[in-house]
């Protein structure tokens, strides 16, 4: 899900990415499947594609490559809870889940794209812009108290869309909350019941 831009040759052929149409989206098959109903589940890195502009106008935010004067705002490990907002609430994805929600997972930021345009149903405070770390903080106040975005949906023609930035540790995956959002999520966006789903969230479940 994430197209490589740099030309480094990571297809079989080692063909330069301008001249290899797999190393793209293509955004008339994405644009096609929204518009008749698709839904789009977008993890982590999947958020990344080229400088973010056109990804976001289909998933409501993206990374990319940015203007290396703008600093990024990464927060490394997540050491905090991630705060639910009152959308998250009223949203069947996060129905009756707790206010506060703790994941061990790797969040970063700015992402391009129009806020106001997505539902934002999770959010997290990071470290100061430029300040990233991979260590833990050793009090919230270190945190620049934002509310940047962890989860969102938005509809793109007919379709639905759910994005979060979560998804870095393989063990994010085996946590039963996150397997209720997103289950919940893939739910939401094709426009069937959560019930089929129920029995996935303790599949296998260990730490």
């Amino acid at each position: 899900m994430w197209p490589q831009t740099d030309g480094r040759g990571e297809f079989e052929g080692g063909s330069k990415h301008e001249l290899d149409r797999r190393r793209i989206w293509d955004y008339e098959i994405i644009d096609a499947y929204q518009k008749r109903g698709g839904g789009l589940i977008i993890l982590h890195m999947a958020l990344q594609e080229g400088t973010g502009a056109e990804f976001s106008k289909r998933i409501g935010l993206a990374m990319g490559q940015r203007d290396p004067a703008i600093p990024t705002t990464y927060a490394g490990l997540l050491a905090w809870p991630v705060t639910v907002t009152p959308a998250g609430h009223n949203s069947p994805i996060l129905k009756d889940l707790p206010a506060k929600i703790k994941f061990e997972d790797e969040l970063y930021w700015p992402m391009f794209g129009d806020q106001t345009r997505v539902t934002t149903l999770v959010t997290s405070p990071s470290f100061p812009a430029g300040k990233q770390s991979s260590r833990l903080p050793d009090s919230l106040e270190e945190l620049d108290g934002k509310a940047w975005p962890v989860m969102w949906t938005t509809e793109v023609g007919q379709g639905k869309v759910f994005g979060t930035v979560l998804g870095h540790n393989f063990f994010t995956f085996n946590d039963p909350y996150f397997r209720i959002i997103l289950l919940r999520a893939m739910a939401w966006t094709m426009n069937e019941s959560f019930d089929p789903f129920k029995p996935l969230v303790t599949l296998h479940l260990g730490r």
